[in-house]
């Protein structure tokens, strides 16, 4: 079972390719990391799959789910859930925190079911679930509007999950508890999970594999830890090595435990065995 993309295409109203012959599958259970800098194409890809493109972009190709061709009206939300790249301007700012999850419920064909809310909430690691349904957008601060739209997703009885950025403006602890809840919420429903970041510390954390793209192409595909261990795409190698060179240190397993937060390469490596860019030091 899985959600497949073959060829796809995004075009530009004059012709140009934002994304072109992109191809990647994610399996129930798994996490793949659409890994690229920014502008490489990773959010457009996104919007394609869900059928979210802005007007005047076009899409060529094959998207199918669980080897059916994908009807948008039925599987968003429903077959399929998102968290968005900026979660302040994904909420309605005259809806609370209920009204959202009542029309979350109601817009899957779900009835509205209190248990369903509070074990979202609870799993999404919302606590004072009472006070927190009471909330309007502006009340909450970016790591609760982002767990809060991961609790939504929750809601759905959706079996792949896309994550745009995840973890981006959010401080290190926020983002450490992001992350921790992605991870056992993927294994405890058995989730396909879509990762769209551009960090590699995001990529160590969470990715069984990892498709790089460049210019709207795909330039690598590969286990997470083939990546940090000998990437073979100039656009790999250049993501590696800019990370290293902003956080210095390789994280073992060993020294892991010290960090407050996730940002840092945390993977079982042999730091004797990672790549480094020529004129650079790990």
């Amino acid at each position: 079972m899985s959600l497949s993309v073959k060829n796809l295409t995004v075009r530009l109203p004059e012709g140009r390719a934002l994304v072109e012959n992109l191809s990647f599958e994610v399996k129930r259970g798994e996490t793949l990391a659409l890994l690229g800098a920014s502008g490489s194409g990773k959010s457009v890809t996104c919007a394609a799959v869900l059928g979210l493109l802005t007007r005047g972009l076009t899409s060529e190709g094959d998207i199918t789910l669980e080897g059916q061709p994908v009807d948008y009206q039925q599987i968003r939300g429903k077959r399929i859930a998102c968290i968005m790249q900026n979660p302040s301007s994904a909420f309605n700012p005259v809806y609370t925190m209920e009204q959202h999850a009542i029309e979350t419920l109601k817009a899957t064909g779900q009835s509205v079911d209190q248990k369903v809310i509070s074990e979202a909430l609870y799993d999404a690691g919302l606590d004072d679930q009472e006070r927190v349904l009471g909330l309007y957008p502006f009340q909450m601060s970016g790591g609760m509007l982002q767990r809060m739209m991961l609790a939504l997703a929750l809601m759905t009885p959706a079996d792949y999950l896309i994550a745009d950025e995840p973890t981006t403006d959010l401080d290190l602890i926020v983002q450490s508890h992001i992350l921790n809840r992605l991870e056992s919420l993927s294994q405890k429903r058995n989730l396909g999970v879509l990762l769209i970041t551009h960090d590699l510390g995001v990529v160590a954390r969470l990715a069984d594999r990892v498709a790089v793209i460049s210019a709207g192409k795909l330039v690598e595909e590969c286990q997470a830890e083939d990546l940090f261990y000998q990437p073979s795409s100039d656009a790999g190698k250049t993501l590696l090595a800019a990370h290293y060179a902003m956080y210095n240190d390789v994280v073992t397993e060993d020294t892991s435990a010290d960090l407050p937060g996730l940002r840092a390469t945390v993977i079982k490596v042999n730091p004797d065995q990672m790549y480094q860019q020529e004129g650079s030091s790990v």
